[in-house]
Protein backbone atom coordinates (compact mmCIF):
# COMPACT_ATOMS: atom_id res chain seq x y z
CA UNK A 1 0.00 0.00 0.00
CA UNK A 2 1.44 3.27 -1.07
CA UNK A 3 1.50 6.68 0.79
CA UNK A 4 -1.55 7.93 -1.24
CA UNK A 5 -3.78 4.54 -0.17
CA UNK A 6 -2.88 4.73 3.16
CA UNK A 7 -3.82 8.52 3.49
CA UNK A 8 -7.29 7.85 1.83
CA UNK A 9 -7.76 5.04 4.39
CA UNK A 10 -7.21 7.02 7.17
CA UNK A 11 -9.03 9.91 5.59
CA UNK A 12 -12.22 7.07 5.19
CA UNK A 13 -12.06 5.56 8.75
CA UNK A 14 -12.02 9.39 10.29
CA UNK A 15 -15.03 10.56 7.61
CA UNK A 16 -17.39 7.06 9.36
CA UNK A 17 -15.84 7.71 12.92
CA UNK A 18 -17.51 11.39 12.56
CA UNK A 19 -20.44 10.48 10.69
CA UNK A 20 -20.77 8.08 14.13
CA UNK A 21 -20.48 10.65 16.56
CA UNK A 22 -23.11 13.20 14.48
CA UNK A 23 -25.60 10.30 14.92
CA UNK A 24 -24.88 10.58 18.76
CA UNK A 25 -25.41 13.95 19.55
CA UNK A 26 -28.66 14.43 21.26
CA UNK A 27 -29.90 17.20 24.02
CA UNK A 28 -27.17 15.74 26.71
CA UNK A 29 -24.80 17.66 24.20
CA UNK A 30 -27.25 20.80 23.50
CA UNK A 31 -27.36 20.88 27.29
CA UNK A 32 -23.57 20.86 27.99
CA UNK A 33 -23.16 23.66 25.66
CA UNK A 34 -25.96 25.61 27.37
CA UNK A 35 -24.06 24.83 31.30
CA UNK A 36 -21.15 26.33 29.69
CA UNK A 37 -22.30 29.25 27.65
CA UNK A 38 -24.44 30.16 31.21
CA UNK A 39 -21.48 29.47 32.94
CA UNK A 40 -19.45 32.42 31.01
CA UNK A 41 -22.39 34.58 31.15
CA UNK A 42 -22.30 34.65 35.07
CA UNK A 43 -18.58 34.88 35.20
CA UNK A 44 -18.04 31.55 36.69
CA UNK A 45 -15.46 29.14 36.08
CA UNK A 46 -15.18 25.44 33.47
CA UNK A 47 -13.02 23.06 35.24
CA UNK A 48 -11.83 20.25 33.06
CA UNK A 49 -10.24 17.15 35.03
CA UNK A 50 -8.71 14.01 34.16
CA UNK A 51 -5.77 11.79 34.70
CA UNK A 52 -3.65 9.97 32.54
CA UNK A 53 -4.52 10.68 28.47
CA UNK A 54 -8.16 12.13 29.73
CA UNK A 55 -5.89 14.39 31.66
CA UNK A 56 -4.38 15.54 28.65
CA UNK A 57 -7.13 15.86 26.32
CA UNK A 58 -8.45 17.87 29.37
CA UNK A 59 -5.89 19.79 29.00
CA UNK A 60 -6.00 20.70 25.74
CA UNK A 61 -10.23 21.81 26.09
CA UNK A 62 -8.96 23.94 28.61
CA UNK A 63 -6.04 25.76 26.99
CA UNK A 64 -9.09 25.90 23.78
CA UNK A 65 -11.26 27.28 26.73
CA UNK A 66 -8.44 30.02 27.64
CA UNK A 67 -7.76 30.76 23.62
CA UNK A 68 -11.85 31.32 23.84
CA UNK A 69 -11.08 34.45 26.73
CA UNK A 70 -12.93 32.04 29.36
CA UNK A 71 -11.48 31.85 32.41
CA UNK A 72 -10.35 28.05 33.33
CA UNK A 73 -8.68 26.40 36.15
CA UNK A 74 -6.07 23.61 35.47
CA UNK A 75 -6.29 20.18 37.03
CA UNK A 76 -2.85 19.71 37.47
CA UNK A 77 -2.35 18.78 40.92
CA UNK A 78 -4.67 15.65 39.93
CA UNK A 79 -2.19 14.42 37.86
CA UNK A 80 0.68 15.40 39.74
CA UNK A 81 -0.88 13.53 42.23
CA UNK A 82 -1.38 10.52 39.97
CA UNK A 83 2.44 10.58 39.00
CA UNK A 84 3.39 10.67 42.82
CA UNK A 85 1.22 7.79 43.75
CA UNK A 86 2.33 5.71 41.38
CA UNK A 87 6.22 6.73 41.64
CA UNK A 88 5.85 5.88 45.58
CA UNK A 89 4.32 2.79 44.67
CA UNK A 90 7.00 1.52 42.19
CA UNK A 91 9.54 2.90 45.22
CA UNK A 92 8.14 0.84 47.93
CA UNK A 93 8.12 -2.32 45.70
CA UNK A 94 12.11 -1.86 44.44
CA UNK A 95 13.13 -1.35 48.09
CA UNK A 96 11.11 -4.42 49.22
CA UNK A 97 12.76 -6.77 47.08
Amino acid sequence: MDSLEKAARVLDLEIFELQRLRKRLDENFSRAVELIKETVDTRGKVVVVGVGKSGHIGAKIASTLTSTRLARRGAGFVQRASWRSRHDRRRRRGASR
